[in-house]
């Protein structure tokens, strides 16, 4: 199961979605789907990432990875290059070329870090990988 994506482990059982409802600080309630606004303020917070209208281009220093559900089943878009936030779906397209496009509600989440050893904020990372306990 990947966490956030807000799914009642019956219900991915039976292939069914049974949301679950957290409030947030904002008053507001999370349901268990990316939505377009979450998407969208996790991109414009990131340096690397360059906004041009509803498209997003994420920088060489980064590698982005998108979680989508297919019914039981969770599908990895793995090397997102450019991410599109059209007003019912987004346009996923990865560094091959293919555009791949899914409804909010199928997106379960969404994976940034840093390639190369660059830090996502856009600075350098001296730390080896791992948790960094030695």
């Amino acid at each position: 199961m990947v966490l956030g994506t807000g799914a009642d482990p019956s219900a991915i059982a039976s292939g069914g979605r049974t949301p679950r409802s957290l409030p947030l600080a904002t008053g507001k309630e999370y349901d268990g789907d990316m939505k377009r606004e979450s998407i969208k303020d996790v991109l414009d917070r990131l340096p690397a990432v360059e906004s041009q209208g509803e498209a997003y281009l994420l920088g060489p220093s980064l590698d982005a990875t998108v979680f989508a559900q297919a019914g039981a089943d969770v599908l990895t878009v793995p090397r997102v290059d450019r991410i599109e936030l059209r007003p019912e779906y987004a346009a996923l397209m990865g560094s091959k070329g293919e555009i791949l496009v899914f409804p909010y509600e199928q997106i379960a989440g969404l994976k940034i870090e840093p390639r190369g050893g660059s830090a996502v904020s856009g600075g350098t990372s001296k730390s080896p990988p791992g948790f960094g306990a030695r």
